[in-house]
């Protein structure tokens, strides 16, 4: 009982700031679409609608405040029952503040993540209860697919067939709508949705990134740089394919996995393959690699590294552990500010990722919303010089241009966009600058008119 006294204090002490956080991101948009439901009390709404909206994200409860009450309350008891399934305080401990974890702790669309989080250690707690508790977490999110997996591996296995035949009966419909939908935003047989063997380097990469990335999350971030390029560009394809420095960290990564597997029966390392697997860049719908991909996966890797430690002796394993714990601590901390509003994500983003693409190009974006026009261009002009020509910044730089009416310059700069346009969106991009040609000339041509006009009016005059 003290254990679970503990987990609760260090938490209370820990994360009472997350209460403070506000809407970013996804949250904004979300929060919108459950107000339009709240005017007319859900009504037509199916209870399984009704259900899965409020374990998705933002929206159901009035505030901010009783958002992230709720949202932080189930990282509690994620934590309290990681301590109920493997006995160690500390793996606990360190799964609860793990930066890793920001985006199902803090970014409220990241509750349904947490949710499959719940309902898989709920089932490893509860293993009766696997089959409904397998059926429900498949009905939530696609993130907890590979439970029945890992029951393979326990006297329980017998359960496997009947999990997944429940679990394809209430998920499987969704999700190929989902992925149907989401893979219209990508180019026409674009690589990141091929089925070929050489995905299995893109697979060994992505698992030493995420294994390194979730010991030590030097950059815990919504937009990571890691495969960006991808799929997108010849000479990037070229790259995730080669058997670089990447390739053979994360071989000598899933080598040792399988040394705990075969010579330790160590249930861990398959938790972390069976969970991770499915987020390692064999068939992407939405981002190659992302924290909260992380989120069951990361139980696994923090009772490897609780068993390493512990290998220590005194006072080794005290400084090891509290090297640890105060490395995951000042890596939070920013995290928290972030999350209090929109603008300060993706200033988050910036400050940590100068380079990084997504978060100048959403930020420029939301400063044209506000008119704020110039610190649009200020901000998208730094992206450029850590970019030279990446095509998204001279998007959104033509998009700033044309605010500004400066039009001959957005001419200019989306010439240079489309001379960096991704494999399959080259016509695309040809076909959008005709347009824009058009759209200036006929400004440019009301400008001329309204000139002529005004001037005539005061020869009349």
């Amino acid at each position: 009982m003290n254990e679970y006294l503990i987990i609760c204090v260090v938490f209370a002490i820990f994360f009472y700031r997350a209460l403070l956080c506000g809407y970013v991101v996804d949250d904004v948009t979300w929060h919108a679409k459950i107000a339009e439901g709240k005017k007319t009390k859900f009504k037509g709404w199916k209870l399984k609608h009704k259900v899965h909206i409020f374990l998705y994200g933002a929206g159901i409860f009035k505030n901010g405040f009783q958002e992230h009450l709720f949202t932080s309350s189930i990282h509690l008891i994620n934590s309290l029952l990681i301590y109920k399934v493997t006995g160690s305080l500390l793996a606990s401990l360190l799964y609860m503040v793990n930066p890793v974890n920001n985006q199902t702790v803090l970014w409220l669309n990241g509750r349904r993540y947490s949710v499959c989080v719940l309902c898989c250690l709920l089932a490893w707690n509860f293993k009766v209860l696997m089959i409904p508790l397998f059926a429900f977490s498949a009905f939530i999110h696609v993130s907890g697919i590979m439970l029945p997996f890992v029951f393979l591996f326990t006297e329980y296995w017998y359960m496997t067939p009947l999990a997944v035949i429940l679990g394809a009966i209430v998920g499987f419909t969704k999700f190929q709508n989902i992925y149907n939908s989401r893979k219209e935003t990508f180019s026409k047989d674009n690589e990141l949705q091929k089925l070929t063997w050489k995905k299995i380097i893109i697979s060994i990469k992505s698992l030493g990134f995420y294994f390194t990335h979730i010991l030590c999350p030097q950059k815990p971030t919504m937009y990571h740089q890691f495969l960006y390029y991808f799929g997108r560009y010849d000479r990037a394809i070229k790259d995730g394919y080669s058997l670089n420095f990447t390739f053979w960290k994360g071989l000598a990564i899933c080598s040792f996995l399988m040394y705990e597997i075969i010579a330790h029966q160590n249930i861990w390392a398959i938790w972390f393959l069976a969970f991770q697997i499915q987020y390692s860049g064999i068939l992407t719908v939405t981002m190659t690699v992302a924290d909260r991909y992380t989120c069951i996966s990361s139980i696994g890797v923090m009772m490897i590294l609780v068993k390493y430690v512990d290998m220590l002796p005194d006072p080794y394993r005290v400084i090891a552990y509290t090297a640890i714990f105060a490395y995951y601590f000042t890596k939070y901390q920013p995290l928290f500010r972030a999350y209090t509003n929109i603008e300060e994500f993706y200033l988050y983003q910036i400050n940590l990722q100068p380079e990084g693409v997504d978060a100048r190009c959403l930020l420029a974006e939301l400063y044209i919303t506000r008119r704020r026009l110039y610190s649009a261009f200020s901000v998208i002009q730094q992206g450029l010089i850590y970019r030279k020509g990446e095509f998204k910044l001279t998007l959104t730089m033509v998009r700033v241009l044309l605010e500004l009416q400066r039009y001959d310059e957005a001419l200019s700069v989306m010439a240079i966009a489309i001379k960096n346009a991704p494999v399959g969106e080259d016509e695309e991009a040809k076909e959008a600058y005709d347009d824009l040609v058009q759209q200036v000339a006929g400004i440019k041509l009301q400008v001329r008119m309204g000139a002529m006009n005004r001037a005539d009016k005061r020869k009349m005059a």
